[in-house]
């Protein structure tokens, strides 16, 4: 073959691929639509209804279709059980993996799996997340009546603290405060929930309640209105402006060298509220999917609805959450086992927990 020819044919080899190259994302985006197209996408929350969790599933649900091609219909399914395991096993192990469904899980599934959780059957990182809505900040907060606001109040005398279950984020962030932040509680576990942790207050039963969500206190209840609770204490990743007065647990910290520990306990709020779905979703489908949950959450009208609905927003994409996620999945095993000693108060058997 002449050098002609040859130059020739492999212009057209070349102008081949570059054709290729160029239609590639038009057909794929064809596809995503294709499989979109009159399907009905199943948003699986892991509350019960009218819960912070559940809002936000039902606000994203409400809108994320708009942008997605091929105009899905959505339908939120309530999952419950178990405190969130049954919703994450659930994504994790049964659910279809083409991107027909998706949910909001619970920020401590990030770490379950971690901390020896048996009964967590999944992988965090390998979940594909959507992104997520909001970071958390979780309180603590007394009776009005109570005379405990700063630090030094914290340490001065025992308050009596009630909790849920041993596990619970109830128990375990009150023991935060207490192995890590020198707080002298008495924590009480075996209350139903929160709202029989706020009665328990008003009847002097209790001093103090944790591991309750900022902003599920300001948007559900009216005893912070009613200036009946009173935050005494926050657990985050980062301060709270709104309560640049309420002690702080990174303020709080006793000993500099449990950094470590206390970021892995912290860095999971960080997350926050956040949606993924079952692993190996196909690739132009999640890109799709993930595209739309940042849209829609920067779009005026889901916006608009979340100001009416007191839901607060500090979205983060799903690449970010996937990375931090991930990261929590590399933590060394000393800085897990101290994790547990600080979460349990040392009673790594709870019947012998030092309540």
């Amino acid at each position: 073959m002449s050098l002609i020819g040859r130059i020739s044919r492999c212009l057209g080899a070349a102008s081949a691929a570059v054709a290729s190259l160029a239609f590639a994302p038009a057909t794929s985006a064809q596809d995503v639509e294709a499989f979109y197209k009159g399907r009905q996408i199943n948003v699986i929350s892991s509350a019960t209804a009218g819960s912070g969790y559940d809002n936000y599933a039902r606000l994203v649900a409400r809108h994320i279709v708009r942008f997605i091609p091929g105009s899905p219909s959505v339908v939120v399914q309530s999952m419950p059980a178990a405190a969130g395991l049954a919703q994450a096993n659930y994504m994790y192990n049964q659910a279809p993996k083409d991107g027909s469904v998706f949910g909001i899980i619970f920020n401590n599934m990030t770490v379950e799996p971690l901390i020896g959780n048996t009964n967590a059957r999944f992988d965090p990182g390998k979940f594909s997340w959507l992104g997520s809505v909001n970071r958390l900040t979780n309180i603590c907060v007394a009776w009005h009546t109570k005379p405990v606001r700063t630090i030094a109040d914290l340490r001065r005398q025992e308050w009596i603290v009630g909790g849920t279950a041993l596990s619970s984020s109830t128990v375990q962030q009150a023991n935060t405060f207490k192995v890590l932040g020198g707080a002298k509680l008495k924590v009480v576990p075996g209350y139903a929930g929160t709202t029989e942790m706020l009665l328990a207050m008003e009847r002097g039963e209790l001093d103090i309640s944790c591991g309750i969500g900022w902003d599920s206190v300001k948007s559900s209840t009216s005893l912070l209105d009613a200036g009946k609770i009173v935050p005494v204490m926050q657990l985050g990743y980062q301060k709270v402006p709104e309560l640049s007065d309420v002690p702080f647990i990174y303020d709080m910290l006793l000993d500099p060298s449990k950094k470590d520990a206390l970021d892995f306990i912290t860095i999971r709020l960080d997350i926050g509220r956040a949606f993924a779905g079952p692993p190996g979703i196909p690739a132009d489908r999640l890109a799709v999917l993930r595209k739309a949950f940042w849209t829609a959450l920067n779009d005026p009208d889901l916006r608009k609805d979340a100001k009416a609905e007191m839901l607060d927003l500090d979205p983060q994409t799903g690449e970010d959450v996937q990375a931090k996620v991930i990261k929590l999945g590399e933590t060394p095993k000393r800085i897990i086992d101290e994790v547990n000693e600080i979460v349990t108060d040392g009673a790594r058997d709870p019947s012998k927990a030092k309540n």
